[in-house]
């Protein structure tokens, strides 16, 4: 029986590699996150937070779809108690309220942005993350 050296089976293995040519990355094939391959309005539905100016932060539940096609949910500034709400969805966003209005659009990236009429006139805006 011939013993060969672990050293020449090694560089023969490498040879074998090399003549192979250089590694190729492998492709991978990623998909896109749930709120992105969701259409219509089942794409509203979950949790939803962010933050008015930057330091209001704000949590905007939708639990469900109405058979009408309604946004169902509550909505919850800062540390107040949360409001319910039952809005319409006109393609790609809702609103509600009477003294603030507010209205939320989804966007094409996943997330959500939205609007807050203040009586005076103001608007502020703010961007939501699922979460």
């Amino acid at each position: 029986m011939i013993r060969q050296s672990p050293l020449l089976l090694a560089s023969v293995v490498l040879i074998g590699c090399a003549a192979e040519g250089p590694a190729r990355p492998a492709t991978t094939a990623t998909a896109a996150p749930t709120a992105q391959v969701q259409t219509g309005p089942a794409a509203f539905v979950g949790r939803w937070t962010g933050y008015w100016g930057g330091n209001a932060e704000s949590t905007l539940i939708v639990e469900s779809i109405s058979p009408a096609g309604e946004a169902v949910g509550s909505y919850q500034f800062m540390q107040t108690p949360p409001s319910r709400f039952q809005a319409p969805i006109e393609g790609n966003a809702f609103g509600f309220g009477s003294t603030f209005r507010f209205t939320f659009r989804l966007l094409p990236d996943g997330r959500m942005s939205g609007e807050r009429r203040r009586p005076d006139g103001l608007v502020d805006t703010i961007r939501l993350s699922r979460i």
